[in-house]
């Protein structure tokens, strides 16, 4: 029986096959089993008879000895990074990216023997490594949204890197108790990138973002972080109650805190809790309770006059934002005090309202305070009593 090597058939072609009387592929079990565990394993290939060998002295044809000898060194190093997590067993996921030679030589096999329908090397790589990883920690497997995603790249000389990528979203909520507190640390000016050195950019110390940042990179300790927010107000509202909901998504985290945490600072509060991804969706929407002080400039109505015409303001309301057309409805409109030109309403209304433009109708919007009442309003500032969510 003569054996041939299977990398000069690759290169050669058929006038390989057809020039020898028997070809062997060495395989290892695992890359048996997943082609060839319930298939013939010779054929008669021109005048060739091709036979497949159970063959741990040579390398296999398809996975080079991958599944004997570097997986393990793989799991192992896997369990490294999760011996950290003593507390807390966090959820997990794994990805690979193996040399293109393993696909090609598989593909040449499975052509071969017509073998159709059977997982394939990297599904069962994944599977393996998850399930002994499984067994051996007791994480559970995320596919959707892990606390642990490991990214592995394996090379054609079997050599690997792992890279452990940790992403966690946080849901928080901030009251300001205090006026004087601005929600974001750009507080003049438009820039993207920070400018000490331009007297219109100014970085306000004692903001929302600030504590954010502060309570992150003390508490969460990621490698980095964004904060997406879900509405903003002036740097003199005050946000009562549950507090103003924004997303933080999170990478690289050494601690997974998942209890919900209170964080006060001098008029400020912030709650966190971890959520999944699927969660985020929808903290978008919530309605909110809103105090708004108004300065009234013209001839008034009566009382009775204002406060009809300040209820009718419930039902929908439109206005223009990133070239399209948004609609969110007000629930209540009522006035709560007046006192000559100044006037105070309460408003039930969806988040994402501009209030300052609702009351002064200086940009597209409609229904417009001012027009309304037929009056010049001046929005002098607002609170925010509650955000009221849906989960």
């Amino acid at each position: 029986m003569v054996l041939v090597r299977y990398s000069k058939l690759l290169n050669k072609g058929q006038k390989e096959i057809i020039s020898h009387s028997v070809f062997n592929i060495p395989l290892c079990k695992y890359c048996h089993k997943r082609n060839l565990g319930n298939n013939k394993t010779t054929l008669r290939k021109y005048s060739t008879r091709v036979a497949i060998r159970s063959d741990l002295t040579n390398n296999c044809f398809i996975c080079q000895n991958f599944f004997v000898e570097t997986l393990p060194s793989i799991i192992s190093q896997i369990r490294e990074h999760l011996s950290d997590f003593k507390e807390q067993v966090p959820t997990i996921d794994i990805g690979t990216i193996l040399p293109f030679q393993f696909y090609e030589n598989e593909d040449y096999l499975r052509s071969m023997f017509q073998i159709r329908g059977n997982m394939n090397i990297k599904n069962q790589i994944n599977s393996q490594i998850r399930e002994k990883i499984r067994n051996t920690t007791s994480c559970r497997i995320n596919h959707s949204n892990p606390e642990i995603r490991f990214d592995i790249t394996i090379q054609n000389d079997r050599t690997f890197s792992i890279i452990p990528r940790r992403e966690f979203y946080l849901l928080g909520r901030y009251r300001k108790l205090k006026r004087g507190i601005s929600q974001k640390n750009r507080t003049k000016g438009n820039h993207l990138h920070l400018d000490l050195y331009n007297p219109k950019f100014q970085v306000d110390e004692r903001s929302i973002e600030s504590f954010v940042n502060k309570i992150i990179n003390q508490n969460y300790k990621p490698n980095s972080f964004k904060i997406s927010w879900t509405g903003g107000e002036d740097k003199n509202s005050l946000v009562m109650g549950r507090g103003r909901p924004f997303i933080v998504k999170a990478s690289g985290c050494t601690t997974l805190i998942r209890e919900k945490r209170v964080f006060i600072d001098d008029g400020m509060e912030i709650e966190f809790e971890t959520i999944d991804s699927n969660d985020i969706e929808n903290i978008h929407r919530y309605r909110q309770l809103v105090k708004v002080f108004v300065l009234l400039k013209g001839n008034q109505d009566n009382e009775q006059e204002l406060n009809q015409r300040v209820k009718s303001l419930v039902g929908m309301v439109r206005f223009g934002t990133k070239k399209k057309t948004v609609t969110r409805n007000i629930y209540e409109s009522r006035i709560i005090d007046k006192r000559g030109e100044n006037m105070e309403l309460l408003f039930n209304m969806d988040n994402g309202i501009p209030i300052k433009q609702f009351i002064g109708g200086n940009d597209p919007i409609e229904p417009a305070l001012s027009e309304v009442l037929r009056l010049k309003c001046e929005c002098i500032n607002f609170d925010i009593i509650e955000c009221m969510y849906s989960r």
